[in-house]
């Protein structure tokens, strides 16, 4: 379900945002970090928009997560000299590679809220809440 519901996020994300019109701020963080983090944000938002228990425990990522998300799509493209389908493509790739470490994890919410926290932290630097 989590698969499912993260690729979906995922797509309409890179679907409602063309990620060349976006410019990243200067590198806070190294290009690794950063998508792992906009990958565990999609998952915590489809979550969240699902409403899953457990996922009201994070800040809301509908909209912070998304402007993150966009912001490491352009670093992904500017840095690896991707075009958008390669980095949807790399998105995806990371994606379900987190789901199933969360999936075969022996509690999945502890792993995720271990992975989310310094993440979190990021989101809060670059992005601000409003």
């Amino acid at each position: 379900m989590i698969r499912t519901l993260c690729a979906i996020a995922a797509a309409a994300v890179i679907a409602a945002a063309p990620l060349s019109a976006v410019h990243a701020e200067p590198a806070v963080v190294d290009l690794d970090t950063a998508v792992n983090c906009a990958v565990v944000f999609g998952i915590i938002a489809s979550e969240q928009q699902r409403g899953a228990p457990g996922a009201d425990a994070y800040p809301p990522l509908a909209e912070r997560g998304k402007e993150f998300f966009v912001q490491v799509g352009a670093r992904l493209i500017d840095e690896q000299h991707l075009n958008q389908d390669q980095a949807r493509e790399y998105f995806q790739s990371r994606a379900k590679s987190l789901q199933n470490e969360l999936a075969s994890a022996s509690d999945p919410k502890q792993r995720l809220d271990a992975l989310a926290g310094p993440c979190i932290n990021l989101l809060d630097a670059a992005i601000p809440a409003r």
